[in-house]
């Protein structure tokens, strides 16, 4: 009896051991973002041409901020995008094509 609530105990302790990852891999991180969304904010933007008060060109890389920032802010404008009807995903403009 004794080996089966030993086993019961370790099962329970495995499970709540997975509910946390699993929470903890879907909270949003203090950017507002997922830990997917902020990979991909990161990985999205590469150097940018700027133009310096000379009118010299110049390449210039985001930092991370920046980058998190532009993604957060392209996010936004997306779902308003969405929401306002004024932009619609590619199954539903191919449906609208149809109709």
């Amino acid at each position: 009896m004794a080996s089966i609530r030993t086993q019961a105990n370790e099962y329970h302790r495995m499970a709540l051991s997975h509910a946390q990852s699993l929470r903890s891999a879907a909270q949003a991180d203090h950017s507002g973002l997922t830990e997917q969304e902020r990979e991909a904010a990161l990985n999205s933007f590469g150097p940018i041409k700027i133009t310096d008060e000379n009118g010299r060109s110049k390449s210039v890389d985001l930092t991370k901020e920046q980058k998190i920032a532009l993604y957060k802010e392209n996010k936004s404008k997306l779902a308003h995008l969405r929401a306002t009807g004024q932009y619609a995903t590619s199954v539903q403009e191919s449906n609208n094509g149809k109709g």
